[in-house]
């Protein structure tokens, strides 16, 4: 009887005879490739919720590979001969399969290696280590590039302004008498100008910063958190700020956590057009993730600038607010995605007053 004609019954049977020996063990992926679920003692070290390269680092920089798995290009991808880590700490040479199961998805198969030379097991961890190297080398440039441009092209419209008001100055002060009015004005126009730029300067380093936090986790009261923010806001005529729902205790690094809310909340109340308005914190808990609702009834933002307002210095609102650096959502969204979680934004104005910013933080 070949492979084809083997009852699938007897197949389970055979691989969870191996999974019990400690032979091999299966971890399964989302679309994501995050891992949905572990069987064996081999994929114990494998954390669900995680990206795959996060506890399996040999298929770092594989990602593309697998993806196209998923989506029928190949049959499989082999990494002989890779270390994990099992629940105990204990480091395991094994043989790393990705296949493409039709009824269950994506699946890494985690095969126990009896026994390797010294010299090959050398060769394949320094490729690795290269490979992961050239990861994030990868990553680096392409955050050069992201801020080379963010210097070149939207730093010079600020410094352009700054150079006009200064000649403004001398004319008005090289006048017959000179124009003492016209140079207070321009004078007035330089310090907010050069009050943005530091504020921008500030921000773009702050924003440099994310995804270099050591940090260590740790479980987060999340309702102290967000009633410490909300009580540190200033007033602002009648505007009420509601949190609601559930804030469980979760393990996460503090920072990011209070930078993100700190913003959201602070955006909600300094772009809505009226002082009797209302702002709702709402937390909802699920299996993998805190899901936080910072909701406003406020003027909305239109569906073309969904996406624009997360870029550095994108704002939609110049005139009412020119003090703002443009960088509080870009530095928020960066966060969330150097900590594993994600945001999107809900509103359809001018069709419907109203914004809600969805984050959703992975649950360690």
């Amino acid at each position: 009887m070949d492979a084809a004609q083997t009852p699938p019954d007897h197949i389970a049977r055979v691989l969870t005879a191996l999974i019990e020996r400690d032979k091999i063990g299966i971890a399964w992926l989302a679309d994501d490739l995050t891992v949905t679920r572990t069987s064996g003692v081999l994929a114990a070290g494998v954390a669900v919720g995680e990206h795959v390269t996060h506890d399996l680092v040999a298929l770092i920089g594989q990602d593309e590979r697998i993806a196209s798995l998923a989506s029928g290009g190949g049959e499989m991808l082999e990494m002989p001969n890779v270390a994990v880590v099992t629940e105990d700490a204990e480091p395991v040479r094994v043989d790393l399969t990705v296949v493409r199961d039709a009824t269950t998805g994506l699946v890494v198969v985690i095969e126990r290696v009896v026994s390797s030379g010294l010299a090959e097991l050398m060769v394949e961890d320094e490729i690795r280590r290269r490979r992961i190297a050239d990861a994030e080398l990868a990553r680096i440039n392409r955050q050069l590039e992201e801020f080379a441009y963010v210097i070149s092209h939207d730093l010079k419209a600020p410094m352009r302004a700054l150079r006009y008001y200064s000649d403004d100055v001398t004319e008005a002060l090289a006048g017959e008498p000179p124009d003492l009015e016209a140079a207070r004005v321009a004078a007035d126009n330089i310090r907010a100008g050069t009050r943005r730029m530091s504020s921008m300067l500030l921000g773009l380093l702050e924003y440099s910063r994310v995804g270099r936090n050591t940090e260590p986790l740790e479980f987060v009261e999340t309702g102290a958190v967000v009633q410490a923010i909300v009580g540190a806001m200033p007033a602002r005529g009648q505007l009420r700020i509601m949190v609601e729902g559930e804030w469980p205790s979760v393990r996460l690094t503090a920072t990011p956590f209070d930078l993100v809310l700190r913003n959201l909340i602070d955006n909600a109340i300094k772009y809505h057009d009226r002082d009797n308005g209302t702002v709702r914190v709402v937390g909802r808990t699920m299996p993998e993730a805190l899901v936080i609702d910072v909701a406003d009834d406020g003027p909305g933002i239109p569906r073309e600038w969904h996406k624009a307002i997360f870029d550095p210095f994108k704002r939609i609102d110049d005139e009412r607010h020119p003090e703002s650096s443009g960088l509080g959502l870009a530095l928020v969204q960066r966060t969330l995605e150097a900590e594993g979680g994600r945001i999107e934004v809900l509103s359809d104005a001018p069709r419907q007053r109203g914004t809600t910013f969805r984050v959703t933080w992975p649950r360690r």
